[in-house]
């Protein structure tokens, strides 16, 4: 039955707002869109850029909206063209702090009011009955504003470990309920002075039967390795890439897959990882495959999957889909990655920025293959607490909660046609 505040399904509009390259929210938000009860909720979806996941969602039925983000400063053209402009600018001492003030009120001005702007009108236009922002409180905290306007109850997704400026501090408290997607993000909200009315902890869901129906795209081999993820310092490749000149003492003929590439900035960093490479006498042996829209057939061929983060994770979604693929991982005991693996059970966790450590759980993995297949068999019971069913069940609870606080909604004119047709 759909909730009291509505007679029919109630529209949800749920808000993506990066615009720069594709990351693991796009695959939340797309989980959460395709799994919700359509006879309670009706998902639209709006998107500041053209992606893959557009088509796959209007294929289901669902509305998608494309706007136009006014974020230039987001883009890699930008980044690369401004690169040496920017470096020219004062970063520490009063200057630097005028420059951090004087850019947020640009960034405000320019992009921030066209983007709240775009989502009141889309509120009012598509008879919203909910907002569901999908990235943080400090990147959505326009959106949230666009909410309080419209006078439309928000809940908002946390997948950052990042500080909230005082605007978005005040704005928080009109989020009925903040999803954070981990212990440690929920945490962190607490420490960051977000004022939500509610808070819960909602793992990310992967579809654990789709994966589970992967193939591997490799044939039977050599003994493969891989880390996967965007190209970054945080996440911690040079380290992966340490590990693996240590791992080819023993076994010499070991590929290792580098599954992501760098955007703006990070290109230089991909460029000195690459040195290293070439450096560590891996250049036979390393495989930079790109960004991969789907790379689940590939991580099905690796032995091992590397999670070599150096900076606190806010939860981990290769590392479930890695174990929902059957593979055993070895991740650094930051963050999210610690809620998800019983080390030595699911996998192993190791300090990070050590690649030796991370050697030395790869090489016990390929070693031993009696204790590599214990561990993904332990890493295929642990997943099933990720699945769809469980993470929306807590999603619609949390959306059925909301609108449970909020004015009744008039249903869609399309809905109100249906029944005066009758």
């Amino acid at each position: 039955m759909p909730p009291e505040c509505c007679p029919a399904p109630c529209r949800v509009l749920l808000v993506e707002n990066t615009v720069r390259g594709l990351g693991g929210s796009y695959e939340s938000l797309f989980v959460t869109a395709s799994s919700l009860d359509r006879t309670r909720f009706e998902p639209v979806v709006l998107f500041f850029q053209a992606n893959h996941f557009v088509e796959r969602l209007r294929a289901l039925g669902i509305s998608v909206l494309i706007a136009r983000s006014m974020r230039f400063w987001e883009r890699s053209s930008y980044i690369e063209k401004s690169a040496g402009f920017r470096a020219r600018l004062p970063r520490r001492g009063w200057l630097g702090s005028v420059r951090r003030r004087l850019v947020a009120l640009v960034r405000a001005i320019v992009g921030g009011i066209p983007m709240a702007w775009t989502v009141y009108r889309i509120l009012k236009k598509e008879r919203i009955a909910l907002l569901h922002t999908n990235n943080s409180l400090e990147r959505d905290s326009m959106s949230i504003l666009a909410g309080a306007l419209a006078r439309v109850p928000v809940v908002a997704h946390e997948r950052q470990l990042a500080p909230c400026s005082l605007f978005a501090r005040v704005l928080s408290r009109r989020v009925r309920t903040l999803i954070c997607i981990s212990e440690a993000v929920l945490e962190f909200t607490k420490r960051s002075g977000a004022r939500t009315v509610d808070r819960r902890r909602i793992y990310n869901a992967i579809d654990l039967a789709a994966l589970r129906a992967v193939r591997p795209a490799l044939p039977p081999g050599p003994l493969r390795v891989g880390v996967v993820g965007r190209i970054m310092p945080k996440k911690g490749q040079r380290f992966f890439l340490e590990a693996a000149a240590i791992v080819r003492e023993k076994f010499p003929e070991t590929e290792f897959y580098i599954v992501g590439q760098a955007t703006g900035e990070d290109r230089s960093y991909e460029e000195e990882i690459r040195a290293l490479s070439r450096r560590l006498g891996l250049e036979a042996f390393a495989r930079w495959t790109g960004y991969l829209e789907e790379p689940f057939s590939l991580m099905a061929s690796l032995n091992v999957v590397v999670h070599a983060a150096i900076e606190p994770e806010p939860f981990g979604r290769v590392i479930i889909e890695a174990m929902a693929l059957g593979r055993p991982v070895v991740a650094t005991v930051l963050g999210g990655p610690v809620e998800i693996i019983e080390d030595g059970q699911s996998g192993f966790l190791v300090p990070p920025g050590d690649g030796r450590a991370i050697a030395e759980k790869i090489l016990a993995l390929l070693e031993d293959r009696e204790l590599a297949a214990r561990v993904a068999a332990g890493a295929l019971r642990r997943v099933e607490e990720f699945g769809v069913e469980n993470y929306i069940r807590q999603v619609e609870r949390v959306y059925a909660d909301a609108l449970g606080d909020s004015p009744r909604r008039r249903p869609h004119p399309k809905d109100e046609e249906s029944t005066n047709s009758r």
